[in-house]
């Protein structure tokens, strides 16, 4: 049988909160296993012994309606054949940890154990990255982050944020957010050059409704993220822009605590001067250098 790569996507992005538990929709499994969900539902209900209720259960209606207004199953999970217009013409199964991890064994692939092992490894990375950051952080998903966090920070392929942003509205609203993507076209699409040309502080407002908006974090390379921090001497610049004095005072702060000098350029239209593309990328200049490149006062 041909194998086919296993969707580089991490399994974390696909994790709802339903009934209190962290779940993943039969359809993303069944990508990820390379079977239609049909053959993963079949298998599955030939032994139910395997899938008690805290491994597997169906959503009820209910619970297909609520997802379906947050545009998660009908606009970004259910496959074409499973939606007709508006509305979902089948209660999706979810498994938990316990559930994928049983999966493996009633679906009897390599490709299914391959798959397995991956999403436990990633499960296994996230568990020690929250243990690393001590006792009181903890793992969630994006709604259940948006919704705890005062402020939050937005770190994503740049083409995820319109949906973000229409799935987490009501979480996000009247928050300080410092969102840190970059258009980038062969990732991205189209949709990166129309957000370059508009000016991502500007496009990415669009895509935020409601929020507080602070463009940061965006131009240092996560390397240099990692590596300079409360470096002794002239710390590594990190540009901002925002339209909201309070924000930008926020974020000002965040980014002192994360050892790193702060260089205020102006209103989010002018986040576009340290936009993809524009001599500061990648570049862990100090806030001198920064300044002068970028024709900005001390």
């Amino acid at each position: 049988m041909k194998m086919h790569p296993i969707p580089a996507e991490r399994i974390e992005s696909r994790i709802l909160l339903v009934r209190g538990q962290r779940v993943l929709l039969d359809t993303d499994l069944a990508t990820r296993y390379g079977v239609p969900v049909s053959a993963l539902n079949q298998a599955v209900k030939r032994n139910l012994e395997c899938f008690p209720g805290d491994f597997m259960f169906q959503l009820t209606w209910e619970e297909v309606e609520d997802l379906r207004s947050q545009t998660v199953i009908l606009n970004k999970v259910m496959p074409p054949a499973a939606r007709r217009g508006r509305h979902v013409k089948y209660r999706p199964y979810v498994f938990t940890e316990q559930g994928v991890a049983m999966l493996s064994s009633v679906l009897r692939s390599k490709r299914a154990v391959q798959v397995n092992v991956e999403i436990m490894r990633e499960i296994g990375e996230v568990k020690e990255l929250v243990a690393g950051l001590g006792p009181r952080a903890r793992a969630g998903t994006p709604r259940e982050a948006a919704a705890f966090g005062e402020v939050v920070l937005i770190s994503v392929p740049y083409a995820a944020l319109p949906q973000i942003g229409r799935d987490l509205a009501a979480e996000l609203k009247g928050k300080v957010v410092l969102e840190t993507g970059n258009p980038v076209q062969a990732r991205d699409g189209d949709m990166a050059v129309e957000a370059r040309a508009k000016g991502t502080g500007v496009a990415s407002a669009e895509f935020l409704p409601g929020v507080r908006l602070v463009r940061a974090f965006n131009s240092v390379g996560y390397n240099s993220i990692r590596s300079e921090a409360h470096r002794s001497g002239e710390r590594v610049a990190i540009p901002l822009a925002a339209d909201d004095e309070a924000a930008l005072k926020i974020a000002i702060r965040l980014v002192e605590d994360a050892g790193f000098e702060p260089v205020v350029v102006g209103p989010l239209a002018r986040a576009k001067e340290f936009d993809y593309g524009t001599p500061v990328l990648g570049k862990a200049l100090t806030a001198r250098e920064l300044r002068k490149v970028l024709g900005i006062a001390s």
